[in-house]
């Protein structure tokens, strides 16, 4: 079964130091799209159905309902005006659990009275460090992976070859 996780985004954002630093570096926007994409890849290895809530709690922007977009594989979520992002977080834990009790859904936030609300709904939860450690550890999988296909590449005769014979032969390969 899938899990869901639900990532409190800007939370999460403000816990990191690289993001914080994208943030007075860049802008809050370039923040935000270092983390969608930090999510993305990792729901690629990951598989989980993935959920990021941004707080347009008081911005000027803010449309009066929640507006949601799916970016390759993951969902984004933007608060109506005057919503917080915890409040989200628990209207939507609630549905999914109405929905399926047995569902797995994990929320990710720093916020310790966020925390207390979801376990009332069946929800885990993880912390912005624990999320860290799985985004890193994907990263590491990733990167061996690559680093196995390559040596594998290279163990075959075409790997150890100079690309100009390799050509040739493939050519006469495929002549016949």
């Amino acid at each position: 079964m899938q899990e869901t996780w639900i990532v409190d985004g800007y939370n999460v954002i403000h816990a990191w130091p690289e993001m914080e630093r994208r943030i007075d570096e860049v802008s809050l926007d370039a923040a935000r799209e270092m983390l969608i994409e930090e999510l993305v890849d990792f729901q690629g290895s990951a598989g989980h159905q993935i959920v990021i809530v941004f707080d347009a709690y008081s911005s000027a922007s803010a449309s009066p309902q929640a507006t949601e977009e799916k970016r390759a594989g993951i969902n984004v979520v933007y608060t109506a005006k005057e919503q917080t992002a915890d409040s989200y977080i628990e209207i939507f834990v609630e549905q999914l659990h109405k929905k399926d009790k047995y569902a797995t859904i994990r929320v990710v936030t720093g916020d310790a009275l966020e925390q207390g609300t979801i376990f009332s709904f069946g929800a885990a939860r993880m912390t912005t460090r624990e999320l860290r450690r799985q985004l890193e550890e994907a990263h590491r999988q990733l990167e061996k992976q690559m680093e196995d296909m390559e040596r594998k590449h290279k163990e075959r005769l075409e790997g150890r070859l100079p690309r100009e014979i390799a050509e040739i032969l493939e050519e006469l390969r495929r002549s016949k």
